[in-house]
């Protein structure tokens, strides 16, 4: 089977969507498939082109079976018009890629950005091919809940889109149970065009027992204790309780430092937010490759997930939880939703509520040598059990499979 894979996100950038997308394509490789990839200019999470790509219109390499076509886009992070601007660059320039790319036998579009589908669906139907748009956040949903995007002519062309993109699209992917039922019961799908492809993690990188080598020197980091925030600093993940916590425990001597690691649209202002309360508990550092998340989990403490308690994270299963249960690292995890239950369900750790109070309770807690050890324990055999990326991939690549058999006999 050939796939032809639509995204604006792909590694080398360092973020939920590059490696669920990156494990996706290398396990469709180990199952014998032909892959292509249409993706952008590396420029996130940072709002830059990286070096090694600027000035370029087009890069098409070979990359570890994968052929992979980047192309230009305008580079922007936040919210507003720069940012929409941004996703339509990428929709326009991606049908560069296109002309590029194999002829497949089913195509893929990532969403978010929910533009690109558009590019995406119009090939499809003009090579006559089906057309899976894999919705990894429900959009524009998500930018309501979070205060990017007003009621306004905007927003109804922009759930105007929505539904085109859902009726002309041949299946639709998700990536939790909860915006499964939102597909249903909201969106009025059916239920045989929805097929789940959940968060996951390679339990063979991420491993309790991956040599951590000079990565403490590498990022400069302190010898000393830390739990660890590994992914994006954005206004879904309510961060500020876990910084309010951070302040009530800046006198304490038996307590952990917080490693923030990630970029976002947060990043900012709560890096100064922490320089102006003297939050020297804290510690900011950017994204890093997977390869060396690797090599640092296993050396903290704990790992530590939020979410702000919105109705929208209530179907939410955070992609940076599987990495840190796969280290064997116990998990303080904040807010509700569908990683709640996960942690829960595995006693994995602590879930509380995302409160200051809550949060610093926990983190005394989570730092108690007797728990860490099974909450550690319970993580790493959880994913082993339950959340493995070959395992999760096996259902959506069968549904690939009907769809590509049944277009070559109809």
């Amino acid at each position: 089977m050939r796939v032809l894979l639509i995204t604006q996100y792909f590694p080398p950038e360092v973020g939920a969507a590059q490696t669920r997308l990156h494990a996706v394509t290398q396990e469709l490789v180990r199952r014998g498939d032909e892959v292509d990839v249409v993706t952008a200019v590396p420029n996130y999470p940072l709002g830059a082109v990286f070096p090694e790509f600027r000035r370029k219109l087009s890069v098409h390499s070979i990359e570890q079976g994968v052929r992979v076509h980047r192309v230009w886009m305008y580079p922007a992070m936040g919210t507003g018009v720069k940012r929409l601007i941004s996703y339509a660059s990428f929709s326009a320039s991606s049908l560069w890629g296109l002309c590029r790319a194999r002829r497949p036998d089913v195509v893929v579009v990532e969403s978010p950005p929910l533009f690109v589908a558009v590019p995406a669906l119009l090939y499809g139907a003009l090579i006559r091919r089906p057309v899976v748009v894999n919705v990894a956040d429900l959009w524009p949903d998500a930018a309501v809940a979070v205060g990017a995007v007003s009621d306004g002519r905007i927003l109804r062309a922009m759930f105007a889109l929505e539904r085109w993109v859902y009726r002309r699209a041949r299946a639709v992917g998700t990536v939790t149970e909860g915006v499964r039922d939102t597909l249903l019961n909201d969106k009025r799908l059916p239920p045989e065009k929805i097929v789940l492809l959940p968060n996951g993690v390679d339990t063979v990188q991420f491993s309790p027992d991956i040599v951590p080598g000079t990565i403490l020197v590498e990022l400069a980091v302190p010898d000393r204790p830390f739990v660890v925030y590994a992914g994006t600093m954005g206004l879904a993940h309510g961060l500020d309780p876990l910084f309010d916590a951070m302040g009530v425990l800046k006198a304490a001597t038996d307590t952990p430092l917080l490693l923030m690691i990630g970029a976002g649209s947060e990043r900012d202002r709560l890096e100064q937010r922490a320089a102006d309360e003297g939050l020297t508990n804290v510690l900011f550092r950017d994204p890093v490759p997977p390869t060396d998340l690797a090599r640092l989990l296993p050396l903290a403490v704990a790992g530590v997930v939020t979410l702000a308690e919105i109705p929208l994270n209530e179907k939410s299963r955070p992609a940076k939880l599987f990495p840190l249960m796969a280290a064997g690292l116990p998990i303080l995890f904040t807010g509700g939703g569908e990683g709640a239950d996960a942690v829960r369900t595995a006693d994995a750790g602590i879930v509380v509520p995302n409160t200051a109070d809550a949060i610093a309770a926990g983190m005394r807690d989570i730092c108690d040598p007797a728990k860490r050890a099974v909450w550690g324990e319970n993580s790493r055999r959880a994913v082993e059990t339950r959340w493995s990326w070959r395992q999760q991939i096996d259902a959506w690549h069968h549904t690939l499979r009907g769809l590509v058999d049944r277009e070559r006999t109809s």
